[in-house]
């Protein structure tokens, strides 16, 4: 089956992870690339060539300003952090970047003081619907603690 895109693109094959990550070489087709993937993982145990579609940019993309904010404890903390405010911009290819107006909330790890890392956080293109998102959370996240 053949990847369907609304703008042209390069199929990659890469391997590795964080700072083991490269692309080893380009190709035009997904059938092409798939061929050559196998084939280079066929015999080798230690091989780990992936697949990989990138856009093909033919201007300068968009970058958007991320909102965000977030309050976090540490494994052994009884307190919370100050709640901390940022923003940066973003590329499309970056892990964060914002396909919605809607933004992203989280709640992660243990919220017992003193039980593990613990996060709340939200994040997102409009900075009105980061705050209040980040509000709503963490006024849920401290009523759970107070037991309401």
């Amino acid at each position: 089956m053949t990847r369907k895109s609304p703008r042209p693109g390069v199929w990659l094959i890469s391997s590795g992870d964080y700072s083991s990550y490269r692309v080893h070489a380009a190709f035009a087709t997904e059938e092409l690339v798939k061929e050559v993937c196998d084939a280079a993982n066929t015999g080798n145990e230690w091989s780990d060539y992936q697949v990989e579609y990138r856009e093909l940019h033919t201007a300068m993309p968009e970058r958007k300003i991320l909102y965000g904010m977030r309050v976090q404890r540490g494994y052994t903390d009884t307190t919370w952090s100050e709640v901390e405010s940022w923003q940066q911009v973003v590329w499309p290819w970056d892990y964060e970047y914002p396909t919605t107006a809607r933004p992203r909330v989280r709640a992660t790890g243990s919220h017992k003081p003193g039980h593990g890392w613990s996060e709340v956080s939200a994040s997102g293109s409009d900075l009105a619907a980061v705050r209040q998102a980040f509000s709503d959370r963490w006024a849920q996240v401290k009523a759970q603690e107070e037991g309401l």
